[in-house]
C-alpha cells in the first residue's frame, strides 16, 4: 500500500491536471514554481 502511495505522489499533479508521464519528467524547480510543491509541504513517508 505504501509502494502506491509513493508512486502517486511522484507521478500525480495536485493543482495542475497533467498526464503522469509529463509530470514525472518536471524539473523540481518547474514543480516547485508552477504547481507550488515546495520541500516544506512534502514529507517522507515511512518505509
Amino acid at each position: 500500500m505504501m509502494m502506491w502511495l509513493c508512486l502517486y505522489v511522484v507521478l500525480d499533479s495536485p493543482l495542475i491536471p497533467l498526464p503522469p508521464a509529463v509530470y514525472a519528467r518536471l524539473p523540481r524547480l518547474v514543480k516547485s514554481v508552477f504547481f507550488f510543491e515546495f520541500p516544506l509541504y512534502s514529507k517522507k513517508l515511512a518505509d
